[in-house]
């Protein structure tokens, strides 16, 4: 299964389609899951399936419940501490 969010119907997507994806309804929120294709889009490039997760509500406040159980620490994988790591080769430059 394929989903996608286009900007009128028939239109074009507004994010990256979802493959391989489930819905699945959770308290009056529709919540759908799959693998969104990361990488360069040209055709010699190959790209990586990365798990996404979207969700569907008419109201916002019905969706809040939901999003409470949601714990992200770290969008990135980087942690702050690393932005001032002093042995960093490849770290910015301290011009003073």
């Amino acid at each position: 299964m394929e989903a996608h969010l286009l900007d009128r119907t028939g239109g074009k997507d507004l994010i990256p389609p979802l493959y391989y994806a489930r819905l699945v309804r959770i308290g009056g929120v529709m919540h759908l899951a799959g693998r969104e294709r990361a990488g360069r889009g040209n055709t010699k490039a190959s790209t990586r399936p990365v798990g996404q997760s979207w969700l569907c509500a008419l109201d916002r406040a019905d969706a809040l419940p939901l999003l409470e159980r949601v714990r992200v620490d770290r969008a990135s994988g980087f942690s702050p501490e690393d932005d001032s790591d002093e042995c960093d080769p490849y770290g910015p430059l301290d011009y003073r």
